[in-house]
């Protein structure tokens, strides 16, 4: 299955992960023109078999759908590129639920913590970020992911 995340009705990394839950033996591949690491890291976390930037070259498309349908998974080497904000892998979990526009509750569920754990994480998130606010730092989230107002 061809997914790109800003396809009407999709929620990003939020269905990913719910078409893996409902479907765990149908291939996954992210086309996507966003090319944030994190976005990329995120959707083979939640479950996708490989990530193509829509910038791709047509032979590495090619070979890369060949790859997932024969049952192994494309990681472009830029999901491991450097990047300018400094995150733990947990913050990154956090940033990327909160982008979603998730609250503390479903991203505590998402995550399997507790609302207060998350409550605490978002605080020194938010310090982290600059913002002052739960919508600042959902804005700050997708402008950090690349992630678009649609």
């Amino acid at each position: 299955m061809l997914i790109d995340l800003n396809m009407p009705g999709m929620q990003g990394v939020l269905s990913i992960r719910r078409l893996a839950e409902e479907y765990p033996d149908v291939k996954m591949l992210v086309v996507s023109a966003n090319e944030s690491p994190m976005v990329m890291r995120a959707c083979l976390q939640a479950g996708c078999n490989g990530y193509l930037t829509k910038s791709a070259k047509p032979s590495v498309m090619l070979s890369a759908i060949d790859l997932v349908l024969k049952g192994g998974a494309y990681i472009p080497r830029e999901a491991f590129t450097a990047k300018p904000w400094k995150f733990s892998a947990r913050q990154e979990q956090l940033l990327i639920q909160l982008a979603t526009g998730l609250s503390n509750r479903e991203i505590a569920q998402a995550l399997g913590l507790s609302e207060g754990t998350v409550k605490q994480y978002m605080f020194a998130l938010m310090r982290q970020l600059g913002v002052s606010n739960r919508t600042q730092a959902c804005l700050k989230a997708r402008e950090i992911l690349g992630i678009g107002l649609a």
